[in-house]
């Protein structure tokens, strides 16, 4: 078989991401597809480079059941996948059964589908999903976080490879490629691809997002500009990650598998950010690492500016957050987080 048609430099561009992060070296991977054009997209690039170099190429389409149309659709995903005529790329569908609730329905509809899959992944040892978020996903992602008061690291947008869990990994490829570009490149293959009506309904956040930023790229907020001023905070958020994991280090009294004890006194002489940060990284690792979105960010600053405010420690009565119990020995001005039991 030939290799796509890469006018735009697309199927290159995946296959240097590819190489970069060293993920040439797996097996194969798994990539989710919905039928749109950015999913048929990638899948496309990602076959002709399992084919290229004789590798797996698990295709995977969620139903969610929300429309007649869906179990079609995914029909429709598999039927292109067996054209290939290749036992090295397989479809898989997985399908969400059970009540589907009124409200936050499509945020609890991702939230399903991204678990649906990580179980199938982990079944199966694929260490490496492939998703379709682009450029245009990207500022919506920032638009989206700055409605909801994110700050930093929230700003910072999707990292191109990012955990899901202890097990696998997301991995955005075509974050610098357009909605448009994709569907340039479905266009030039001849790839079937399907409009999901549910991106157009105004009851939904995103759809009246991705309006609005019409209206912004008027005022020249473009995509582009927006994936740039994340990269810009990426940087920062990067670098305060290092400074954190130093202070973490000079903070450190003792750790085991229930408990963590920093030197209040030291973090203290810290900068604010970085002694939050401190905070936000023993919960992360010591708390409810199950969780797919943690604990709240307000929840967090209340209980550090909490501490931060105390001039006299005894004071401060035990709090539990994040499935972690902080209190404080006042007599050497340690913080104690202990794992809370089940």
């Amino acid at each position: 078989m030939t290799r796509s048609a890469d006018s735009l430099g697309l199927n290159k561009e995946v296959s240097d991401f590819i190489n970069k992060h060293g993920l040439s070296k797996q097996d194969g991977f798994a990539v989710a597809v919905s039928g749109g054009p950015d999913s048929m997209a990638l899948a496309n690039m990602l076959a002709d480079s399992a084919i290229e170099h004789d590798k797996n190429l698990i295709v995977i389409t969620v139903d969610h059941g929300l429309r007649v149309e869906s179990a079609e659709e995914a029909k429709s995903v598999q039927q292109w996948v067996s054209s290939f005529e290749n036992n090295k790329i397989k479809h898989q569908t997985l399908v969400w059964e059970g009540y589907k609730p009124e409200q936050a329905l499509m945020e609890k509809a991702r939230k399903a589908r991204y678990e649906l899959m990580a179980e199938y992944c982990k079944k199966n040892k694929i260490q490496n999903l492939f998703v379709a978020h682009h450029a245009d996903d990207q500022a919506e992602t920032f638009l989206f976080r700055l409605s909801k008061g994110s700050g930093l690291d929230g700003l910072a947008g999707m990292n191109d490879v990012q955990p899901y869990n202890d097990f696998m990994n997301i991995v955005r490829p075509l974050l610098s490629a357009s909605k448009e570009q994709l569907i340039d490149y479905c266009k030039v293959n001849k790839l079937p691809y399907i409009n999901d009506p549910s991106n157009e309904k105004q009851e939904y956040m995103r759809p009246r997002l991705r309006a609005a930023r019409e209206v912004l790229e008027q005022e020249g907020l473009t995509s582009e500009r927006l994936a740039v001023t994340a990269g810009r905070i990426r940087r920062a958020r990067e670098a305060l990650e290092v400074l954190t994991e130093d202070a973490y280090g000079e903070a450190f009294v003792s750790v085991d598998e229930q408990s963590v004890t920093l030197d209040w006194s030291y973090l203290r002489t810290c900068p604010e950010e970085i002694s939050f940060r401190v905070i936000v990284l023993v919960i992360k690792n010591l708390g409810d690492t199950n969780s797919s979105y943690g604990v709240r960010m307000e929840k967090i600053e209340e209980l550090f500016f909490a501490l931060w405010a105390m001039n006299d420690l005894s004071l401060f009565k035990r709090r539990t957050l994040g499935k972690c119990i902080f209190s404080f020995d006042s007599s050497n001005l340690n913080l104690i987080v202990e794992k809370e039991n089940p």
